[in-house]
């Protein structure tokens, strides 16, 4: 659709899913900042381990 980049992934039940910018993924509160031809960029909130929390990047390779 115009210049909107769309995903779709299978997630571990099978079910797949379509997904772009700026919506939510996976279980750490999971953003897609980026979707590229190789991969999923997804900023994801975790814990810090002393009470607070820090946003990490993670990426998913994709597969063809």
């Amino acid at each position: 659709r115009g210049n909107e980049v769309l995903a779709l992934i299978r997630a571990g039940n099978g079910i797949v899913y379509k997904v772009k910018k700026g919506e939510y993924l996976g279980q750490n509160h999971g953003r897609v900042i980026e979707i590229s031809q190789t991969e999923i960029v997804v900023r994801e909130i975790v814990s810090d381990g002393i009470g607070g929390w820090l946003a990490r990047p993670a990426a998913l390779a994709m597969s063809h």
